[in-house]
């Protein structure tokens, strides 16, 4: 049974944020940096963040050339460079919040490595970096940089060229993310992990949250005004009837 304190204290929010990783942190950190008066609780189903945001190999990237071409099939040249602009734009978000040296913040570039089947998207070079110059300045998002493969020990026989991507760097997801939970704690987010989330209903002005508390045997149920999920691969769970 729920008690009349925890009822009072710990259950109502104006905003819930479902899923702790780099996504659900930054957009906690988001709500109280444009209403710092707001109250904000991120619910996380593992002890730790069980996405992406900690298994990953530490790449700030932007896009590649053979990612952006390929985009450039379903999307239109303005959307396509809307997309580059927005994450670069993310991920100089993250570093000036966090700072560089709290996340080894480097920016060494990245190397993309083309196959037989790719090797036309070199030719498309040119027209890539015209197209996000406005976003990068005089720094061509892209150059060839096949003379490295010696120097990199991959199969010449399969790595046939090498595209530098120019723009992009690299960073510790695990001190990044003991940064963005350290910030949402000093802004006031509140945090529960552990909390894995069964079932969203909107209702009248508000959306209730419930949560299978293993202590109890017994759902706990949140509630908020605003609901923010964040689960990427995982949010066709809670959403089962949208088209993710």
């Amino acid at each position: 049974m729920i008690s009349y304190w925890e009822k009072a204290h710990f259950l109502a929010y104006e905003h819930i944020v479902v899923g702790a990783g780099i996504v659900g942190l930054s957009v906690a950190i988001e709500l109280k940096h444009r209403y710092p008066n707001c109250s904000v609780l991120v619910l996380e189903r593992g002890v730790l963040p069980t996405g992406a945001s900690t298994r990953n190999a530490g790449f700030a990237c932007m896009g590649s050339v053979t990612e952006l071409l390929a985009d450039l099939e379903t999307m239109t040249e303005t959307e396509v460079t809307a997309l580059f602009a927005m994450r670069k734009q993310g991920l100089e978000l993250l570093r000036s919040r966090l700072g560089d040296n709290t996340i080894d913040y480097a920016e060494y570039g990245s190397h993309e490595i083309i196959t037989d089947n790719a090797l036309h998207c070199l030719d498309k070079i040119p027209y890539i970096n015209a197209l996000l110059a406005p976003h990068t300045g005089n720094k061509p998002a892209f150059s060839i940089a096949t003379h490295k493969i010696p120097d990199t020990g991959f199969n010449p026989q399969y790595a046939k060229a090498l595209i530098a991507n120019n723009c992009e760097g690299q960073l510790n997801s695990g001190k990044m993310m003991r940064a963005l939970q350290h910030l949402a704690s000093s802004k006031g987010v509140d945090i529960l992990t552990g909390a894995d989330v069964t079932s969203i209903q909107e209702e009248d002005g508000y959306v209730a949250v419930s949560v299978f508390d293993n202590t109890r045997q017994d759902s706990v149920i949140f509630t908020a005004k605003k609901l923010s999920i964040c689960t990427n691969a995982f949010t066709k769970k809670l959403l089962p009837n949208e088209d993710i």
